[in-house]
């Protein structure tokens, strides 16, 4: 399996890389500062990512998003996983569509994410569930049916 981190904090990122080392045995782990350069790499030098984990951990609007939205559109079998410090800060991934979302300090159950969505299943933690279950379409972003 292979997988890309994007994450702006080196700290966090060895982090995960050490989580994921211990709970795979064959996988390929490649990581990067920005999205802008993971979306270089993919373009420019055919980098293939069966799993792209995005360590959100500062307001995110979906212009931003460009980079991750052509590797979704280029490489469809891609799964993006999203962790996250605030809950707010997901939102635009949502409506791109990314396939997990874990709180950062969830790393215990990425294993388990990792395994869901490769099956073709979105993952989402509790406070994500709750939070979507609860909330109005309005404040996801969406419309009311009439």
């Amino acid at each position: 399996m292979n997988a890309a981190i994007i994450d702006t904090h080196p700290v966090s990122s060895e982090k995960l890389t050490q989580v994921l080392n211990e709970s795979f045995e064959d996988i390929d782990i490649v990581t990067f500062a920005s999205m802008e350069t993971f979306a270089d790499v993919v373009d420019n030098d055919g980098l293939k990512a069966d799993i792209v984990i995005v360590h959100v951990s500062g307001t995110v609007y979906e212009a931003d998003l460009s980079p991750l939205n052509r590797i979704l559109a280029n490489r469809p079998g891609s799964r993006i996983i999203v962790l996250y410090d605030q809950r707010a800060m997901i939102l635009p991934f949502l409506k791109i569509g990314a396939h997990g979302f874990l709180k950062k300090t969830d790393l215990g159950e990425l294993k388990d994410c990792i395994h869901w969505i490769q099956k073709g299943r979105r993952y989402c933690n509790n406070e994500i569930t709750n939070w979507i279950i609860n909330a109005s379409p309005k404040r996801l972003g969406g419309h009311r049916a009439r």
